[in-house]
C-alpha cells in the first residue's frame, strides 16, 4: 500500500508541474476553489447539514 501511495505522489506531484507550465494562474486558482470547496462540504458534512456517505 505505501508503494502505491508513493508512487500516486510522485505521479501527481509530475503531472501537476506539467500542468501548472502548461496552464499556469488559472490552474492554481482552479485547484484552490476546489480546495475550498472540499473543506466546506467537510464543515457541512461535520454539523450535519449535508450528509455525504
Amino acid at each position: 500500500m505505501g508503494i502505491v501511495t508513493a508512487g500516486m505522489s510522485a505521479l501527481g506531484v509530475y503531472l501537476g508541474g506539467r500542468v501548472g507550465t502548461m496552464f499556469g494562474k488559472p490552474a492554481s486558482v482552479l485547484g484552490g476553489i476546489i480546495l475550498i470547496g472540499i473543506g466546506v462540504i467537510a464543515v457541512l458534512d461535520h454539523y450535519g447539514i449535508v450528509h455525504i456517505v
